[in-house]
This record gives C-alpha cells, sequence and structure tokens, in this order.
C-alpha cells in the first residue's frame, strides 16, 4: 500500500449510503462512492459532461459524523488526501491498482442545480 502525500478536494453526489464498520478495538470506518462531474466545451462548442465516481474512506469520530448525516443523494465537499493500493492478482497474475480518498473533513452542501427559488 502506498500513500500518496497529494491533497485531494473532490465536490459530487453520494451514490449510496456510508457502509459503516467498527473494528474490534472500537474505530469505525465509513466507506462510500461519490460521483463528480466536469462539465467542458470542446473547441467546436460541444459541451462534454465528464463523470467520475470516487471510492471515498473516513475513520474515527469523522467515519461516526458521517454515519449521522450522510445520506444516499447528498451533495458532498471533501477535502482529503489520495491513497494507491496495488497488489498482484491470484487468479491472472496480473497488477490491479485501487485509488480511495481518505477523508481530513467534508461538509454537505446544496449542489447549485438544486437551489430552490426564494418564496415571495
Amino acid at each position: 500500500m502506498t500513500d500518496l502525500a497529494k491533497p485531494v478536494s473532490v465536490s459530487g453526489r453520494v451514490l449510496h449510503a456510508p457502509e459503516i464498520r467498527a473494528t474490534p478495538g472500537g474505530v469505525y470506518s465509513a466507506t462510500f462512492r461519490i460521483n463528480s462531474s466536469i462539465l467542458h466545451k470542446t473547441r467546436g462548442g460541444r459541451q462534454i459532461n465528464r463523470e467520475r465516481m470516487h471510492i471515498v474512506v473516513a475513520y474515527g469520530d469523522v467515519a461516526i459524523d458521517i454515519r449521522n448525516s450522510v445520506r444516499k443523494g447528498d451533495y458532498l465537499q471533501i477535502d482529503g488526501h489520495l491513497q494507491l493500493q496495488r497488489w498482484v492478482s491470484r487468479s491472472v497474475g496480473s497488477t490491479k491498482y485501487l485509488s480511495q480518498i481518505l477523508v481530513d473533513s467534508y461538509a454537505v452542501v446544496i449542489a447549485p442545480q438544486a437551489k430552490l427559488p426564494l418564496a415571495a
């Protein structure tokens, strides 16, 4: 397992309810996926929406906060760092990679598209 010191800031929508686990020592972990998208224009003026799925992992008090406040469909802003795992597959013998975002802090925000007009 390799830790990258690269800080990461991602915002996106939670794809499923966070999975909460506890170790025998009492340390909680929360694992979930978020979907982020980038909208940009090509030179020809056509708009392209590139979507990415990110695996997000939190430990300790942050995991407990996520258990209590994050639901499927929520829009989150996540700050953390990137973790890269590498292993050799036993069945195929090829090298596999998995990248995860380890959460330092997060905030539940409203997506710009989801803002409702104020009542008169």
